[in-house]
């Protein structure tokens, strides 16, 4: 199975290429506890990505998956145990393009020889 980071990243909407409404962005303070829906969500995207040894950024994690309507992360969250893909509205499909922006880079490793 994908990380969930890639599966959720790779949702569409019903065949079209392109959201057909706006963005809404919702602006999440410091410490302020994601929703049950939106929690589990987080939880199985950052379990599946550990799982593959891929390193999120949880501040930019917990803001993705914060704006993440109850009806999207639950759709999330029923598609996760079988591999499938769900169908998001418009602005949840907006949002899995922006999980791929919370990998962390691996660390880039130099020898010093001598």
């Amino acid at each position: 199975m994908a990380a969930a980071a890639v599966a959720v990243a790779g949702c569409s909407t019903n065949g079209s290429s392109a959201p057909t409404s706006a963005l809404v962005t919702t602006t999440v303070a410091p410490g302020t506890p994601l929703r049950p829906l939106q929690q589990k969500v987080y939880d199985l995207t950052r379990s599946s990505a550990l799982a593959q040894g891929i390193a999120l950024d949880e501040r930019c994690l917990t803001t993705v998956t914060s704006q993440f309507s109850d009806a999207d992360a639950q759709l999330i969250i029923d598609a996760t145990p079988k591999g499938d893909t769900p169908t998001l509205s418009a602005q949840g499909t907006a949002l899995t393009t922006s999980v791929p922006t919370c990998i962390v880079p691996a660390a880039s490793t130099t020898t010093t020889i001598g």
